[in-house]
């Protein structure tokens, strides 16, 4: 789905967003607070679905976790303009798959962005309606979708919301690991965060990310991920996909490149 606005700006919690044009003829979002778009410039939605949707093989495993009678639970790291949703839903529908059994999970810090990604859902016709929820310590919009599904927008530092929202419950089987860079949002790159991933997520998680740095790989791989690279979107090289089953290996080039590599995995301040 492509942002349906005829604003050029809109002013969240953190400051204005700038609405850009990508190359596929969708729309993503530059932060002013974070001097960087939500989406690469050679298009938000084709982005989306090459790195995450795709990335993690959302529609194969629903449809096998539908088979099983199992939920499926897809925790999105970056909510921004609201297209990670969008494009699942759409990626499913143009495979005649039922997003029954989707739990999806994403997280905000800017609550008035959510809200309005959120109020864009609905007039695209992904959401029904959304509250504002407060309850142990936790805030979240809850949106309720087409198909009376619920899915959630926790607001706030996800270093704080993620511990607060996980239950033994309700594990993690595909995480889209899009916050904004590391040099900009470095916190949610850090060994400490990969390793607050791992303990919400399933055995059989499949993590992935546009990042590609060295540094990334050492973090994820002293957080207990097996890495592989793979194919990159637009002008990068190589994104990242990060699993946890223990029948998979890291890959052998990723493990030359951070065995040759001065550069060090990304630690929380203090940390060693």
């Amino acid at each position: 789905m492509a942002i349906s606005s005829n604003m050029k700006t809109i002013l969240g919690s953190l400051g204005p967003y700038t609405f850009v044009k990508t190359d596929d003829g969708t729309q993503t979002i530059f932060s002013h607070y974070f001097d960087e778009t939500c989406h690469s410039s050679s298009g938000a939605v084709e982005e989306t679905l090459q790195n995450y949707v795709f990335g993690t093989e959302v529609p194969s495993r629903l449809q096998a976790s539908q088979m099983a009678q199992h939920i499926f639970t897809i925790l999105e790291v970056g909510f921004g303009a609201g297209i990670g949703y969008s494009a699942t839903i759409d990626a499913l529908k143009s495979r005649s798959i039922s997003p029954k059994g989707l739990s999806f999970i994403s997280t905000e810090l800017d609550e008035k962005l959510a809200s309005f990604a959120l109020e864009n859902l609905i007039k695209g016709q992904y959401l029904q309606s959304f509250e504002k929820v407060i309850e142990s310590g936790l805030t979240y919009f809850k949106g309720l979708t087409q198909e009376d599904q619920i899915m959630k927008v926790l607001i706030g530092d996800a270093r704080v919301t993620i511990p607060l929202w996980s239950t033994p419950g309700e594990k993690v089987n595909a995480i889209y690991q899009d916050p904004f860079s590391p040099n900009k949002n470095p916190t949610l790159w850090t060994v400490e965060w990969f390793e607050e991933l791992k303990s919400v997520s399933d055995l059989d998680c499949i993590l992935s990310t546009y990042s590609s740095t060295k540094g990334i790989w050492k973090s994820m791989l002293e957080a207990g991920w097996r890495v592989s690279e793979t194919k990159g979107f637009g002008n990068k090289k190589l994104s990242t996909r990060a699993y946890l089953n223990p029948l998979k290996d890291s890959s052998a080039q990723i493990i030359k490149w951070c065995q040759d590599s001065p550069l060090r995995a990304s630690r929380d301040p203090g940390r060693t």
